[in-house]
């Protein structure tokens, strides 16, 4: 499997929080790795500033750990 990573808001009311534990459920059942980040008290969408600068940083840490030249 490809280098995953997954974000989600715990507050979003689209993809609830249990889909994704399901998912998270069965991709340790598969011995499949992936990273998470969650955003307590955020929706659909990551909002405010920080956050939105947190979560630029946590993906392109993800990128360059994954996909830098050897």
């Amino acid at each position: 499997m490809s280098p995953t990573l997954i974000l989600h808001g715990m507050a979003d009311d689209n993809v609830v929080f249990a889909h994704s534990t399901r998912l998270f459920h069965e991709l340790q059942g598969r011995g499949e790795m992936f990273e998470m980040m969650t955003y307590p008290g955020q929706r659909h969408g990551i909002r405010g500033e920080e956050r939105q600068r947190h979560r630029t940083q946590t993906i392109m840490d993800f990128f360059d750990r994954h996909l830098k030249d050897g």
